[in-house]
Parts: C-alpha cells; sequence; structure tokens
C-alpha cells in the first residue's frame, strides 16, 4: 500500500511505523486518541479514491485512532463529509495549504 504514507505526527514529534495484527489493527502504545497514528496520501486521485484509500486506511486502526488524509480533489470538501456521516466515523479537523485539502477522520467503530 504504498499510498499510505507514515509521516512525523501532528506536533512534529518523532513518530515510527506501527506493528500490526493478522487482522490488521495496530499493536501496542496507549489509546492516544489526539495524534495521527496514519497518513494517506491521496494527491492526485479523483472522487472516489481518497474516500476509498481512507477507508481502506481506517480499516488498520483501533477505535479512537485518528487518520489524517492529504488530497487536492476539490470535491473532496463535500466527498468527506458525506463519507464521514454514512459511515459513522467523526470528521474532526479539515483545512486547506495551497491547493492541497487536510482531513483528520477518527474512527468511531
Amino acid at each position: 500500500m504504498t499510498s499510505i504514507v507514515f509521516k512525523k505526527i501532528l506536533d512534529k514529534q518523532r513518530w515510527t511505523r506501527p506493528e500490526f495484527t493478522k487482522e490488521g489493527k495496530v499493536i501496542g502504545g496507549s489509546m492516544d486518541t489526539t495524534h495521527v497514528v496514519s497518513q494517506v496520501d491521496a494527491r492526485g486521485l479523483v472522487c472516489p479514491m481518497p474516500t476509498i484509500r481512507l477507508g481502506q486506511a481506517i480499516r488498520r486502526v483501533e477505535v479512537g485512532r485518528l487518520v489524517e488524509v492529504w488530497t487536492d480533489d476539490p470535491g473532496s470538501k463535500q466527498n468527506m463529509a458525506a463519507w464521514c456521516k454514512n459511515t459513522g466515523h467523526e470528521l474532526v479537523e479539515q483545512s486547506s495549504e495551497d491547493s492541497s485539502f487536510r482531513y483528520v477522520v477518527r474512527r468511531s467503530r
């Protein structure tokens, strides 16, 4: 899955790639629900691919964890909000930087 890029967490601390179980769940660590544990770089992809990549990433993290999505698709503003509403996950934050859009989604179930 080359589209999921693990980078430094939001507060710029050093962060390493987590270990996963056979089911794809994150192993170990405390249940920190304030830092991004997975990042999806969907820049260059158009609807519906950013939300599909988000769905793939969110299944790999524990409930309560955060996934960050970067995309340059202008339609993503409506798509991300609708996807979160339809799937029951929480859109925690959204912002834009130049021509890129950033979304932080908390896995709720």
